[in-house]
Protein backbone atom coordinates (compact mmCIF):
# COMPACT_ATOMS: atom_id res chain seq x y z
CA UNK A 1 0.00 0.00 0.00
CA UNK A 2 1.42 3.39 -1.05
CA UNK A 3 2.39 5.62 1.94
CA UNK A 4 0.18 8.16 0.02
CA UNK A 5 -3.18 5.39 0.69
CA UNK A 6 -2.10 5.07 4.49
CA UNK A 7 -1.95 9.07 4.87
CA UNK A 8 -5.68 9.09 3.10
CA UNK A 9 -6.91 6.26 5.66
CA UNK A 10 -5.41 7.50 8.64
CA UNK A 11 -6.74 10.92 7.49
CA UNK A 12 -10.52 9.40 7.16
CA UNK A 13 -10.43 7.87 9.92
CA UNK A 14 -9.31 11.07 11.95
CA UNK A 15 -12.21 12.63 10.32
CA UNK A 16 -14.80 10.28 11.07
CA UNK A 17 -13.72 9.96 14.92
CA UNK A 18 -14.01 14.14 15.18
CA UNK A 19 -17.72 13.84 14.11
CA UNK A 20 -18.39 11.06 15.80
CA UNK A 21 -17.05 13.36 18.89
CA UNK A 22 -18.64 16.40 18.31
CA UNK A 23 -21.90 14.40 17.32
CA UNK A 24 -21.45 12.61 20.84
CA UNK A 25 -21.13 16.16 22.57
CA UNK A 26 -24.08 17.56 21.07
CA UNK A 27 -26.53 14.78 22.08
CA UNK A 28 -25.29 15.52 25.73
CA UNK A 29 -26.08 18.74 25.24
CA UNK A 30 -29.41 17.88 23.89
CA UNK A 31 -30.36 15.62 27.01
CA UNK A 32 -29.26 18.55 29.14
CA UNK A 33 -31.25 20.99 27.64
CA UNK A 34 -33.99 18.36 27.84
CA UNK A 35 -33.57 17.91 31.34
CA UNK A 36 -33.78 21.62 31.58
CA UNK A 37 -37.21 22.06 29.95
CA UNK A 38 -38.53 18.86 31.66
CA UNK A 39 -37.98 21.04 35.00
CA UNK A 40 -38.82 24.19 34.02
CA UNK A 41 -42.08 22.16 32.80
CA UNK A 42 -42.42 21.13 36.68
CA UNK A 43 -41.99 24.63 37.82
CA UNK A 44 -44.78 26.12 35.55
CA UNK A 45 -42.13 28.13 33.73
CA UNK A 46 -43.88 27.76 29.69
CA UNK A 47 -41.65 30.28 28.30
CA UNK A 48 -37.98 28.61 29.54
CA UNK A 49 -39.32 24.97 28.75
CA UNK A 50 -40.41 26.11 25.64
CA UNK A 51 -36.58 28.31 25.02
CA UNK A 52 -34.70 25.08 26.40
CA UNK A 53 -37.18 22.45 23.96
CA UNK A 54 -35.85 24.57 20.83
CA UNK A 55 -32.02 24.64 22.08
CA UNK A 56 -32.41 20.63 22.64
CA UNK A 57 -34.06 20.46 19.06
CA UNK A 58 -31.25 22.41 18.00
CA UNK A 59 -28.51 20.09 19.66
CA UNK A 60 -29.88 16.98 18.38
CA UNK A 61 -30.56 18.25 14.95
CA UNK A 62 -26.79 19.12 15.49
CA UNK A 63 -25.68 15.15 16.29
CA UNK A 64 -27.39 14.09 13.22
CA UNK A 65 -25.74 16.51 11.10
CA UNK A 66 -21.84 15.59 12.88
CA UNK A 67 -22.73 12.32 12.53
CA UNK A 68 -23.92 12.62 8.89
CA UNK A 69 -20.26 14.20 8.30
CA UNK A 70 -18.65 11.40 9.88
CA UNK A 71 -20.01 8.74 7.15
CA UNK A 72 -19.25 10.46 4.26
CA UNK A 73 -15.44 10.79 2.78
CA UNK A 74 -13.31 13.85 4.26
CA UNK A 75 -12.60 14.60 0.48
CA UNK A 76 -8.54 15.34 -0.27
CA UNK A 77 -5.74 15.64 2.09
CA UNK A 78 -4.56 19.15 1.91
CA UNK A 79 -0.76 19.94 1.23
CA UNK A 80 1.15 20.55 4.23
CA UNK A 81 1.63 24.30 4.49
CA UNK A 82 4.43 23.93 6.05
CA UNK A 83 6.51 21.38 3.28
CA UNK A 84 7.66 25.06 1.80
CA UNK A 85 8.93 26.10 4.83
CA UNK A 86 7.82 28.55 7.67
CA UNK A 87 5.49 31.49 6.68
CA UNK A 88 7.69 34.49 6.18
CA UNK A 89 7.81 36.97 9.22
CA UNK A 90 5.75 40.14 8.72
CA UNK A 91 7.97 42.32 10.85
CA UNK A 92 11.12 41.58 8.22
CA UNK A 93 8.74 42.93 4.70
Amino acid sequence: MAETDREREEHQRRHAAAHERAAAVHERAAKVHSDAMEFFTAHRRPDQAERERDLAERETRKAEAARGAAATPAGDLLPDPWDAGPPPDPREQ
